[in-house]
């Protein structure tokens, strides 16, 4: 073998929302303030924490088939102002584990038309399209406090001509991610504005968590994950002058020794014997005049090793480009990548 390389590919999954936590927001008790911390500057003069309105159909949210969670606000004497925003009605959702994020998909629109039996009406029809989305990281199994909840931004959906009202179709589709600053997330609440009962509702077809890159929707840590990785490894006597040509990646000259954690630039790779690591193909290494310049190890050249020989290296979750140069080709004897054959 003469080359392995590996080069982290910039691919994040969406975590879909977990089963069995969508459900329309009810009352948010204490996380109804007003942001001068005197309800009385309230613009009705207190500070409502219940939504008369809350979400319908919230069971729709799980996939993005056309079926659709609404949002909708039935004209009442107040609106709760949520860490320093009026809303009117929320669905909330959850991931199921707390994942570094920074981002959230939506895939919804605003509407001038019926929406959990409720319509807009008037000139206002048609000039409010916004959707309030707060975020919580706190890791409960069920939703946590909404005080925990902190706004996280607003996706400004699109609108059309008040006149189509009553066509029977929503504004147009948005799908998009909102950004944010990288944090913790595990719980969401979607919230209509505070635009009265006159004005657009909402429709979702559903969400997605976008962790940060190289992050995972199953991971359950708080902090950022391992760096991604970059690495040439060279497999002769010595690195060739054309190793890591575009720059910024790791070159290491592997000594053919058993595989073992805590190597060169603290990563865990080498050699194994069926499953053994207990191994040394360092004889087989040979210089830079062979394969093209890169050097070569003839490891196990005479079939001591009853079954089949391995070189592995442990990495971060995430998915990579792996270019592999098995060497020069009459020498070989059967040779695979992650189980699947890639030469005779």
């Amino acid at each position: 073998m003469s080359l392995v390389r590996l080069e982290h590919a910039d691919y994040t999954e969406l975590c879909p929302v977990a089963p069995g936590t969508a459900a329309g927001t009810v009352n948010i008790g204490d996380a109804s303030t007003h942001e001068s911390g005197d309800c009385s500057q309230h613009s009705w003069g207190h500070c409502d924490a219940e939504f008369d309105s809350p979400a319908c159909n919230p069971e729709n949210i799980y996939e993005g088939n056309g079926q659709l969670v609404g949002i909708a606000y039935e004209q009442q004497s107040s609106m709760p102002q949520w860490d320093g925003v009026y809303v009117s009605s929320c669905l909330e959702v959850g991931f199921g584990a707390p994942v570094m994020a920074d981002g959230i998909r939506v895939l919804g629109a605003a509407s001038d038309e019926q929406v959990c039996g409720v319509s807009c009406s008037g000139q206002y029809c048609g000039t409010s399209g916004a959707l309030h989305v707060y975020t919580s990281p706190v890791d409960t199994p069920t939703m946590p406090d909404y005080t925990t909840f902190s706004y996280t931004g607003t996706v400004d959906l699109p609108l059309d001509d008040a006149a189509i009202q009553g066509d029977g179709a929503h504004h147009d589709t948005y799908d998009g991610i909102l950004a944010f600053d990288q944090k913790v997330v595990k719980w969401a609440a979607l919230c209509r504005s505070g635009g009265g009962g006159g004005r657009d509702h909402i429709v979702l077809d559903t969400v997605e968590l976008k962790p940060i890159a190289g992050g995972s929707c199953s991971s359950a840590a708080a902090g950022a994950p391992a760096p991604p990785l970059s690495v040439e490894f060279y497999f002769g006597t010595a690195v060739p002058a054309t190793a890591c040509p575009e720059g910024g990646c790791t070159v290491v000259l592997d000594d053919g020794t058993g595989f073992s954690r805590g190597r060169q630039s603290g990563l865990a790779y080498g050699w194994d014997c069926d499953g053994d690591s207990n191994v040394d193909f360092s004889g087989g290494r040979r210089g830079l005049d062979r394969d093209n310049g890169l050097g070569i190890n003839h490891f196990d050249r005479n079939g001591v090793c009853p079954g089949p020989v391995n070189w592995q290296i442990a990495v971060p979750n995430g998915v990579y480009l792996a270019t592999v140069n098995f060497g020069e080709d009459h020498y070989q004897h059967g040779c695979a990548i992650e189980g699947v054959i890639q030469c005779p």
